[in-house]
This record gives C-alpha cells, sequence and structure tokens, in this order.
C-alpha cells in the first residue's frame, strides 16, 4: 500500500511528493560542492590536496545520488559510497559527503529491505578500515571506528523508521478492511429489508387476488354482481401492491438516504378491511392507550399483523380470525389467532413451507429485539403472539 497525503494518515506514513527527491539531491550536491570549494585545507589536514575540477565534479556526482534515496534506495547508496572512497582514496577533503553518506544509509535502511542495509554496514566498514589502514589522510583508526558507528545508528535509525512505516500501512490496511466489510454487512442488510418488504408486500397482495379470482371465477355466471365486486378487490389490492413495490424498489434508485413509504399500524383498519374482502371473518380489538409507535415498530406490528393474516387466508380461510393490538407502557401486543378448525380438516401451521415463502422466518428477522410465539392452540386453532419493545428497538425476534 502507497500511503498518500490524506489526512487520515498517520503524518509519519505519509508519502513525501515525488518532487522531494530531486530537490534533495540539488540541495546536496549544493552542500558539498560548496564545503568541498571553501574548506581551509591547510587547517584541516596539509596532506590533503586541494580542490580541483574534477574533484569538485565527483563531489557533486557522488551528492546526486541522494535524489535516488526512496524510488532505489541501493543504487543511490552506492553511487554516494564509492565516490567518496575514490575521493577519500585520492587525498581529497570530501567534507559534507560524510553526512550525505548517512542520510544514503538512512534511506537504505528506510526505503530498501533489512538485507540491503546489512550490505550496507558491511561495505562501509570495509571501506572505513581499508582506508584507515591505508594511511588516507584526515582518516584515523579512531575516525574510521567513529565513522563506523555512526552508519550503524543511522541503519538503525532507518530500520525503526521502516518497521514503523510498515506497522501503520498494516493498521491502515486493517481499517480500510474492516471498513469494507462494514459496507458489504450493511448491503447484505439492506438487500435483506427490501426483499423482506417486498416478500411481505407481494405474498399478502397476491394471496388475496388469488383468494378473489378464484371467487370471481365460481359466481361468474350466477352471480355477476359478486364477481364484479371480486374484480374490483383484485384492482385494488394490484394497486396499493404496485404502489408498496415501488416505494420499496425507490431505495435502489434515489440512494441510500431515501426511505420508502411504507404503511404502519394507521393503516390496520384499511388492512383488515382488505382480508374481510376475502371472505375471511376477522375480529380486531385494540386494548390500552392508542398512540404513535416508533417508526420500526409501527412498519414491524404491521407486517406481523398483515403476515399471520395472509397465512390465515392461505390455510384457514374457513375459519374465523381474532386479532388483538394491546399497548401497554413499553410494550406492544400483536395478537392474531383462528378458531378451531373443522373436523373434515386438518390443521396446518403457517410455518409448514408452502411454494417459495418465508412465513415466520420473515417475522422473526423484524430487528426489534421481542419475542414471538407461533403454534397450534389448545382448541386446534393456530396463534401468532409478537411483543414488541417499543422503546428501543434492536435485535430480532425470538
Amino acid at each position: 500500500m502507497e500511503p498518500s497525503g490524506r489526512a487520515d494518515v498517520p503524518l509519519s506514513a505519509r508519502r513525501a511528493p515525488d518532487w522531494v527527491d530531486p530537490v534533495l539531491g540539488v540541495a546536496a550536491v549544493v552542500l558539498a560542492v560548496l564545503v568541498a570549494w571553501n574548506a581551509d585545507i591547510a587547517a584541516i589536514d596539509p596532506r590533503l590536496q586541494p580542490a580541483t575540477v574534477p574533484s569538485l565534479l565527483l563531489t557533486a556526482f557522488a551528492a546526486s545520488g541522494l535524489a535516488l534515496w526512496r524510488r532505489r534506495p541501493l543504487t543511490g547508496f552506492l553511487v554516494i559510497t564509492v565516490s567518496t572512497t575514490v575521493l577519500t582514496g585520492a587525498g581529497y577533503f570530501v567534507g559534507a559527503l560524510s553526512l550525505v553518506l548517512l542520510v544514503g544509509l538512512y534511506a537504505l535502511a528506510a526505503n530498501g529491505s533489512r538485507t540491503q542495509a546489512l550490505f550496507g554496514i558491511a561495505v562501509i566498514t570495509v571501506a572505513y578500515l581499508g582506508l584507515a589502514l591505508a594511511g588516507i589522510p584526515d582518516l584515523g583508526l579512531f575516525g574510521a571506528l567513529t565513522g563506523i558507528a555512526l552508519s550503524v545508528a543511522a541503519v538503525a535509525v532507518g530500520e525503526v523508521t521502516r518497521l514503523r512505516r510498515e506497522y501503520q500501512e498494516s493498521t491502515i490496511q486493517a481499517a480500510e478492511g474492516r471498513g469494507a466489510e462494514a459496507a458489504e454487512r450493511a448491503v447484505a442488510e439492506e438487500r435483506l429489508r427490501i426483499a423482506r418488504e417486498l416478500h411481505d408486500v407481494v405474498a399478502h397482495c397476491m394471496s388475496l387476488i388469488a383468494v378473489q379470482a378464484g371467487v370471481g371465477a365460481h359466481v361468474l355466471r350466477t352471480n355477476p354482481a359478486a364477481a364484479e365486486r371480486a374484480l374490483e378487490v383484485i384492482a385494488d389490492t394490484s394497486r396499493d401492491a404496485l404502489t408498496q413495490t415501488r416505494s420499496v424498489v425507490g431505495l435502489l434508485r434515489t440512494g441510500e438516504d431515501s426511505q420508502p413509504s411504507l404503511p404502519g399500524l394507521a393503516s390496520v383498519q384499511a388492512l383488515v378491511a382488505g382480508v374481510r374482502e376475502t371472505g375471511l371473518r376477522v375480529e380486531l380489538t385494540m386494548i390500552g392507550d392508542v398512540r404513535d409507535l416508533p417508526a420500526v415498530v409501527d412498519l414491524a406490528a404491521y407486517r406481523v399483523l398483515q403476515e399471520s393474516l395472509t397465512n390465515a387466508v392461505k390455510h384457514a380461510s374457513d375459519r374465523p380470525v381474532t386479532v388483538v393490538l394491546r399497548y401497554e407502557t413499553d410494550e406492544l401486543l400483536v395478537a392474531v389467532s383462528s378458531a378451531e378448525a373443522p373436523a373434515a380438516r386438518p390443521v396446518r401451521e403457517p410455518s409448514e413451507p408452502v411454494g417459495a415463502g418465508f412465513g415466520l422466518i420473515g417475522l422473526r428477522e423484524r430487528a426489534l429485539g421481542g419475542h414471538l410465539d407461533a403454534g397450534p392452540t389448545a382448541d386446534g386453532g393456530f396463534a401468532v403472539r409478537a411483543y414488541l419493545p417499543t422503546t428501543q428497538p434492536v435485535g430480532v425476534l425470538t
């Protein structure tokens, strides 16, 4: 990973712009040449050679190696080291090249590999000891050992810098990976939410349409008025399904900040009336202080009721159904129960797979942290009871 200048990247892990490298190389060349040209050779060591044009050109070439300190640190280090060794061996004063050499070693350790850094230390050690033993002016054994010690320190600092950068880059990568996982999880949850809404809308409306279509076909010739009424119910139900479907699918077109126009308990009377049109006998009872609920609770209660009535239409259309909405201080009870089935018909639970439906599974996926009970009743009917918290709903129905 290549750190950039982003504000969320730690300063020590950011990469300086590419133009910094040639600027640093030019600055090193100017400094090294000026120091070599203006040095008082006699005061430093009378045995040193005075600066000449070739020595100054070689000094400039050596310092220019610093321009490669990030792109090709090993090449830059070798340019500096070989040129400085040649100048020193020829008896010229290297001056600022000693500092440039340390920076080159640091760059090799910070931007190269650990193997390259160890190679650099080995080269510097051989060069210093060889020049010291050869009796080169201005470089005794103590000076050589001091230079080696400083070189090791430069490599150590570079190694620490490289390790810190690798740690920071790995931390940034891990954070970005967690961000990507969170985004993927959010997308999956949104897909599930949209799929759940579409399932509830389509399953309910198609069940009503199927029943009304059957009624219409049955009475088409014997009772045209009833058949016409069945067709009107089919048309109304289809329009309602289309409206809700467009609202949910609109999320995919208008962005993540949009919210679909979804029904709630304010539409419960219309929902029950629509189910009654199928011939199902439904009795609705509201208990307690009817009040506005959080949007997520309102929608979940409506969907629990809708799915339960849909199952009743499909599996218990000849039995009366009782619907109870009980408002309590911090909880809402949604209860839907069907009466005992006729002896000639066995009871089939709504949770029994029918086609590709989700049944009670979809109800438990409602993120509310409430509790849902569903199963046969003692009198042979079937009941669904959902207890939905009305404050800070989290989690899933259990």
